[in-house]
């Protein structure tokens, strides 16, 4: 075995990369490898020369590095001795949605190559795909690490794929906005049918959808193509019918789909159009796949090789809406998502997410589906301090387990909690309104709304800011902050909490050091 020590780092919004990190350390610890864990941020201070350091990024926004990992690229010139004598293996995921695929991971590799640091193994770049690809890395890697054979450890590696896992029936569902809304949100109920797995109020879980049947027909049926058809997909023979129903997106054209037609009817500007990050993103409104493909026809012989470019079904990850006492039920709540196309015909077509679509009206009551457990251990609640809570629309789900919970474990005396929630507009979007205003009258919380479609609109950021005296009052006495919503939301919270850090320290540094303590400690972060 390698004598050096192994530095497992990771950068990652709370998502897979940091779930694989996670993973991969407790390998190293069954083997009593010398390994630790840390976000990307955090490997500065630990002296890291002469190591190996096992990186897993995500990519966030256009190409860039989640906000835990943003310090170290940054300051990577100051850490440059550190490299000379480093091996490194970088396992980088991203989606083919983008042109700019896994542009993170990109960046983070050019550092190390910029740096002199020697590479382990080759990067690997994993778009939805990614658990396949990881089960082959990792066993090779440890491999590497180990000396051993991976034979040997082949037995080890398939504890990150076997997940806790569930089947749940879908017992009630209630609408929670109402017909004016843009966007239909539901309260789905589940109950466990078999063993329910253990999971905790702020985890997360996850379901891999399949497209409906009536479209893969219509699909099959534009590409003049038999359903009974046999393709090898992932070294094994699956039917088209399967594939198409059962392994990928059928509505979704992306950058890869657009490179794989360009080099198949040798057409440059295809080709050229594929690194466009603007066209790419307007070709995603105007085309699914089968309107790409009438718009762009392959000839027969090469119509299998276009398919296999089709983006794999990803997991859909939602909140648990429920306080985790109780195992055999299960709470979401989920908002509809609809994505209409402007096609090349003229015609319009509106067709449901595929994730939200297969729970709110694919799935029938009494049917029942298989759900993932994502263990999510720092969104999980803790009591013994003043918290401040922040959600945009869905991202209410944890808290309304929180608040379930916390009813149920303090009948008196109750941690503060100040409760900063965003909707779009209170007449159509206020889901969960007769809860939370009655946990506000009761004392339980201190309900501020933000509304961003009226006439005066609102974010929970400036709320935030004006209330920034308190928050820096509350964040000096220790409490924390939950944070649950999309990424642009959270980099317009993040200015707030670091200015009422600053407001609360004495100088820049004091700041930056406050900062990072309230990072590790009390920050606690679910955003997509």
């Amino acid at each position: 075995m390698s004598q050096s020590a192994i530095y497992i780092t990771y950068a990652s919004e709370g998502g897979n990369a940091k779930l694989l990190a996670e993973d991969f350390a407790k390998r190293c610890q069954n083997l009593s490898f010398d390994a630790k864990l840390f976000c990307l941020n955090d490997l500065a201070t630990q002296g890291f020369a002469k190591s190996n350091l096992i990186c897993f990024v995500s990519t966030t926004g256009n190409g860039e590095v989640p906000s835990n990992g943003r310090d170290f690229l940054n300051n990577q010139l100051a850490l440059s001795d550190e490299f000379d004598s480093v091996g490194y293996a970088l396992f980088a995921l991203g989606s083919r949605s983008y042109s700019n695929f896994c542009g993170a991971g990109k960046k983070l590799n050019q550092a190390f190559m910029e740096n002199n640091a020697s590479a382990i193994a080759a990067p690997v770049y994993a778009d939805e795909n990614f658990l396949v690809l990881y089960e082959a890395w990792a066993l090779s890697l440890l491999s590497e690490l180990s000396g051993l054979s991976e034979e040997t450890l082949l037995a080890q590696l398939d504890e990150f794929a076997r997940k806790p896992k569930a089947k749940y029936k879908l017992s009630k569902k209630l609408l929670l906005t109402n017909d004016a809304s843009v966007k239909e949100t539901y309260h789905l109920v589940f109950d466990a049918i078999d063993e329910p797995f253990q999971y905790n109020a702020g985890d997360v879980v996850s379901i891999t959808p399949t497209n409906i049947p009536y479209r893969v027909r219509e699909l099959l049926s534009g590409l003049k193509l038999e359903s009974n058809t046999i393709i090898n997909y992932q070294n094994q023979k699956v039917t088209l019918f399967d594939y198409l129903q059962n392994y990928v997106e059928i509505t979704k054209i992306n950058a890869n789909v657009v490179k794989k037609t360009g080099a198949l009817l040798n057409d440059w500007e295809l080709l050229n159009l594929a690194s466009d990050e603007e066209k790419i993103a307007a070709i995603l409104t105007q085309y699914d796949v089968l309107e790409w493909f009438l718009k762009y026809p392959i000839p027969y012989d090469k119509l299998e090789e276009w398919l296999l470019a089709l983006v794999p079904i990803s997991p859909r990850s939602y909140s648990v809406a429920s306080d985790g006492q109780d195992y055999t039920t299960l709470h979401l709540c989920v908002g509809l998502q609809k994505n209409e196309y402007s096609y090349a015909t003229g015609c319009l077509r509106q067709e449901n997410g595929l994730g939200s679509g297969f729970l709110c009206e694919q799935l029938e009551y009494e049917n029942s589906t298989e759900f993932y457990l994502e263990s999510h251990p720092g969104f999980h609640l803790q009591t013994e301090q003043e918290m401040i809570w922040v959600a945009t629309g869905t991202g209410i789900a944890p808290f309304i387990g929180f608040l379930s919970k916390i009813i149920g474990i303090f009948p008196s005396e109750r941690p503060k909690i100040t409760l900063y929630f965003g909707i779009r507009d209170p007449k159509q979007d206020f889901i969960y309104q007769e809860f939370l205003e009655s946990c506000h009258q009761q004392g339980i919380i201190e309900l501020k709304m933000a509304f961003s479609r009226t006439e005066q609109k609102s974010y929970v950021q400036d709320w935030m800011q004006q209330d920034m005296a308190m928050l820096a009052k509350s964040i000096s006495q220790q409490s924390h902050l939950y944070v649950c919503g999309s990424l642009p939301m959270w980099d317009a919270v993040e200015t707030v909490a670091q200015h009422a850090i600053l407001e609360g320290c004495d100088s820049m540094e004091q700041a930056k050091q406050s900062w990072e303590e309230f990072v590790l400690n009390r920050l606690h972060k679910d955003i997509y």
